[in-house]
């Protein structure tokens, strides 16, 4: 029998088995969080490295451009088709 006054331990073993579970509970939402945001890492890892790509390109073809420009302002009789 349990003393007056003295917590119940079959009491005080339920509440520990349900803080023991929620903190479990929360432990795999935790996890879940984790892993969508390593999933989300990684898409925006990946359109970043397909803009960086792109911009590449695009610079490239602007000089490009500036060089053909130079070349025809520094040769200004010669021909270039405008078609």
């Amino acid at each position: 029998m349990t003393p007056p006054g003295a917590p119940n331990p079959y009491r005080v073993m339920a509440e520990e088995k349900t803080m023991i579970d929620k903190m479990k509970e929360r432990r795999e939402q935790l996890k879940a969080e984790l892993a969508t945001g390593a999933r989300r890492l990684a898409e925006l890892e990946s359109a970043t490295q397909s803009i960086k790509e792109t911009m590449t390109r695009i610079a490239g073809a602007i000089q490009v451009l500036d060089e053909v420009i130079a070349e025809a302002e520094a040769n200004p009789g010669r021909a270039f088709d405008e078609d």
